[in-house]
């Protein structure tokens, strides 16, 4: 009987599976094919959702194989309650529907709560009812499968509320009896991950279903007090493991029916819901990165929310700051709605003092500090732990934008040169930086003091001088840089430090500059092995075509020579000439490429000392690979001309420099051009010949498609430098 409801249960049939439930109900029972539907949701597959999820193969097993296997007796019950395990083991031996029948662990009553229908439970529970009694029925509810979750987590997942109320009104009539304290336990029981049936519905969405339980969960808590240890929690307020409660978690789905529904049943109860999330975060603080309406209604309900800050004293402005999620619009009306409901959040500070204006500052968020400027009066001139202000903070993390806006406007007038907790001004972390960006904005400025000394003694000329003195210079930048500082500096009025020039420290800078210049130089030199790692490879390209044409040379000169008295014609000395300029332009590719590898080689390696020398075998490899493409190119038309083949080959080489071209701007994070050359058709009537050479020109939006056909000359070399310019000036363009 347990494999054909094995059967049944695979196959969704559930008249099959009642009639084996219980054979004397006939008739077939009214199928709600809504909820069945709804039951098809990805996070919680049918009826079976583990070992038989449809055709899933890799952990699934034979019916035979499962009955044989079958586990003892479900004897668990909730997490945290005591328990008479006599009863329920003896309601166990009673009836063998109890056992686990799946591989996940799952129980008939399981299965039947995982059709979305009312009728399949009703029978089950009828069926347990007679032959094992109500002590039966109360461990069927209670079973747990390997993952912990209960009938009522799998009723609650398919959206069914009919289905849902029938199992909680039924345990309210079983367990009732024992003690009101015993179906709270039940309702509020939690699996494996600490999650409760009111975290399924709203993981999958069912709002019925959760208005249902936060209702009935909330009359249970007017009859029954929440006293110490008596009963659990209330499910609006339960925390999974990972401390994520229903809100939180609706509220990351994005599902705003939901969270109106939690927050307008806690208005209608005592009890108000949890909103709390992982590392201390609550639900605003999810809900300011994904959406406005979200965080209007949660502020609306809980101003207080907009000051409660993370474990690392992070408020959701301090999030929101940061602009990395959120669009500029989004941004800047989410900012509005919080300041305009609670004006002092903008000065909140976290764990490292750093007030969201900060975190806006280090991001770049051009137009959060803008609104903080607005609404929250003298945000502009506060410090961090550091004694930081926003101008040394986007010094530091070369935030450009801030740093231009902050020496335009009179605004920050007061801040320009403020020193840090080590003396220094914005101006001293923009020399020690090296970012002739960033250092141009401040000299530009008057207001900026060029001669200001810190802690140690040093104005930014002395730094300016240090740090051309010192090895960080030549790993790091090119040594102009800091030569044009030190000259802007002098030009400005600059004055050195009380020192003499041979008391100062060369080679050495401070700690912070060396670690910054640190950081720096390994960009750096990532960013040269990156570009010649992509250099080298579009050499091999041209070397492997170079080989290619150098190889097959012989064979076509020999399939154009047929006889050797056409040899001695002109047209045989022509063909002759061809083979040998083939033989040595293909051969001048291939020494070249082979030399553009080499500098890139030498150019990608970071053990090779000095990143002036490696950048300068990467320009060199450049240069001599735009040689190679020539010589390459001369080669293929002359090939062409020889072979008298016109579509492929040159189709080829003009792919490859495409691609190649594709490559180059891509990795300068430019418009992406994709530039496909087809051949068409090739005709050779004598010395007549005809080449239609279209090029499709596709901008990277798909909204631009230029064609161009080009009619050429007979003489193959013409066409193929027409066809070459013609790519060229649309390059250009």
């Amino acid at each position: 009987m347990d494999l054909e409801l094995l059967k049944a249960a695979r196959a969704r049939n559930i008249v099959a599976f009642c009639k084996l439930i219980d054979p004397q109900r006939s008739a077939e029972p009214s199928i709600n094919h809504a909820s069945i539907s709804i039951n098809h949701q990805p996070a919680f597959c049918s009826c079976l959702c583990y070992c038989f999820h449809f055709e899933c193969t890799s952990s699934r097993r034979s019916d035979d194989q499962i009955m044989q296997s079958a586990a003892k007796s479900t004897s668990s019950t909730d997490r945290g309650q005591p328990t008479d395990d006599s009863t329920t083991n003896s309601a166990a031996n009673t009836c063998p529907l109890i056992r686990q029948v799946t591989a996940d662990g799952s129980g008939v009553l399981h299965i039947a709560a995982s059709f979305g229908d009312v009728k399949p439970v009703e029978a089950v529970m009828e069926r347990q009812r007679n032959e094992g009694g109500v002590a039966a029925v109360a461990a069927l509810l209670r079973a747990e499968n390997n993952r912990g979750d209960r009938p009522l987590h799998h009723a609650a997942a398919t959206g069914s509320r009919e289905t849902t109320e029938r199992i909680v009104e039924r345990a309210k009539q079983i367990m009732g009896e024992e003690s009101e304290a015993a179906f709270v336990w039940f309702l509020r029981a939690r699996n494996l991950d600490g999650q409760t049936c009111l975290h399924e519905a709203v993981r999958l969405g069912h709002r019925d279903v959760v208005e249902y339980l936060v209702r009935e969960d909330a009359r249970c808590c007017c009859r029954v007090p929440n006293r110490s240890r008596e009963v659990a929690q209330p499910l609006v307020q339960a925390v999974d493991n990972e401390r994520i409660s229903p809100l939180y978690l609706a509220t990351t789905l994005l599902r705003e029916e939901i969270v109106e529904a939690l927050l307008a049943e806690s208005v209608a109860s005592v009890i108000s819901p949890s909103y709390s999330g992982p590392a201390g975060k609550t639900a605003l603080h999810a809900a300011v990165l994904l959406s406005k309406e979200l965080s209007s209604i949660l502020v609306n309900w809980k101003p207080s929310l907009i000051r409660t800050p993370d474990e690392s004293g992070s408020t959701p402005l301090h999030y929101l700051a940061d602009g990395k999620y959120t669009d500029e619009a989004s941004c800047i009306s989410i900012t509005e709605l919080l300041l305009n409901k609670d004006p002092s959040s903008g000065y909140c500070e976290d764990s490292e003092d750093s007030l969201p204006i900060h975190v806006a500052a280090a991001y770049n968020t051009l137009c959060i500090i803008d609104q903080f400027v607005k609404m929250c009066p003298g945000c502009e001139s506060s410090r961090n732990a550091s004694g930081q202000t926003i101008l040394h903070v986007a010094v530091q993390r070369g935030s450009y934008d801030i740093v231009r806006l902050v020496c335009s406007d009179v605004r920050f007038k007061m801040i320009l040169n403020t020193k840090d907790n080590d003396g220094n001004t914005a101006l001293h972390l923009a020399v020690q930086k090296g970012c002739r960006k960033t250092f141009g904005f401040l000299i530009g400025n008057r207001g900026v003091c060029v001669s200001t000394r810190n802690k140690n003694g040093y104005t930014p000329l002395d730094l300016a001088v240090l740090n051309k003195t010192s090895r960080w210079t030549y790993v790091t930048y090119w040594p102009g840089h800091q030569r044009w500082i030190c000259n802007s500096l002098l030009a400005a009025g600059a004055d050195y430090g009380t020192f003499r020039a041979d008391h100062l420290p060369a080679g050495n800078i401070p700690a912070a500059a060396a670690t910054d210049q640190a950081a720096d130089s390994q960009a750096f030199s990532e960013t040269l092995s990156k570009s010649a790692a992509v250099m080298a490879t579009c050499a091999a390209l041209l070397f492997n075509a170079a080989l290619n044409m150098f190889l097959n040379a012989d064979s076509v000169y020999r399939t154009s020579k047929n006889t050797t008295a056409a040899a001695a014609t002109p047209q045989g000395i022509d063909q002759a000439r061809l083979y040998l300029k083939v033989k040595k332009l293909s051969a001048d590719s291939l020494s070249v490429s082979a030399c553009a590898i080499l500098l890139f080689a030498i150019a990608g390696f970071p053990i090779l000392p000095g990143a002036i020398g490696r950048t300068v075998a990467l320009i060199l490899g450049l240069g001599v690979l735009v040689v190679s493409s020539m010589i390459s190119l001369q080669a293929l038309a002359e090939r062409l001309d020889l072979s008298r083949v016109y579509g492929t080959g040159m189709g080829a080489f003009c792919l490859l420099l495409s691609l190649f071209y594709a490559v180059l701007r891509k990795y300068f994070h430019r418009t992406n051009l994709l530039v496909i050359p087809v051949l068409v058709a090739w005709q050779d009537s004598g010395s007549v010949v005809s080449m239609a050479a279209p090029l499709s020109v596709v901008w990277h939006d798909n909204t631009t498609m230029l064609s161009r056909h080009q009619q050429c000359l007979p003489r193959q070399k013409l066409c193929v430098t027409a066809l070459f310019c013609h790519v060229v000036k649309k390059f250009i363009r």
